[in-house]
C-alpha cells in the first residue's frame, strides 16, 4: 500500500513528484527522504506548515538545513533516472504504518511527516499533539 500512488491524497502525489524532480535537478542518482521533507515543506497550502508552526519549527531553518543536506548528497551525472533510496522506502513504510494506526484510509503529508520526524527535530508524540489542533477528527 506505501508504494501504491492511487493510495496517496493529492498533496502526498505532489510532494514525491516535487521531491523526486528536486534530485533529478541536483542530479542525485537517489530520492532521499530529506528531497521528500523539502518538498513538504514547500506546500503554502498543505498542512505540514501549520504543524510546524505549531511544534516551533521554522520552516526557513528547516529549509535551509534541508538544502544543506542535499547540497552534500552523491551526483551522479549521465541522465539516468532518480531512484528511490532505502531510507525514503522505509520512511514510506513507516508513514504507512502511521496512516494504519490512525485508521485513515489514504497515505497523507502528516503521515509522511510523522515518519520523518527525527529529520524535523519533533517527537512522534509532539507531532501528534500538533496534528490533532491541526486537523482535529478530521479522517483522510
Amino acid at each position: 500500500m506505501a508504494l501504491d500512488p492511487n493510495r496517496w491524497t493529492l498533496k502526498t502525489q505532489e510532494a514525491f513528484a516535487a521531491a523526486t524532480d528536486l534530485a533529478r535537478r541536483n542530479n542525485n542518482p537517489e530520492v532521499m527522504p530529506e528531497h521528500l521533507l523539502l518538498a513538504l515543506v514547500g506546500q503554502p497550502e498543505g498542512v505540514v506548515l501549520p504543524i510546524l508552526e505549531r511544534l516551533g519549527v521554522s520552516p526557513a531553518v528547516l529549509r535551509n538545513q534541508l538544502l544543506g543536506a542535499i547540497a552534500k548528497l552523491p551526483k551522479a551525472y549521465g541522465g539516468a533516472e532518480a531512484t528511490l533510496s532505502r531510507q525514503l522506502r522505509d520512511a514510506l513504510e513507516a508513514a504507512d504504518a502511521e496512516r494504519a494506526a490512525l485508521g485513515d484510509e489514504y497515505l497523507s503529508t502528516e503521515h509522511l511527516l510523522l515518519a520523518l520526524a527525527d529529520k524535523v527535530g519533533a517527537g512522534r508524540e509532539q507531532i501528534l499533539a500538533a496534528m490533532r489542533e491541526v486537523r482535529g477528527a478530521h479522517r483522510v
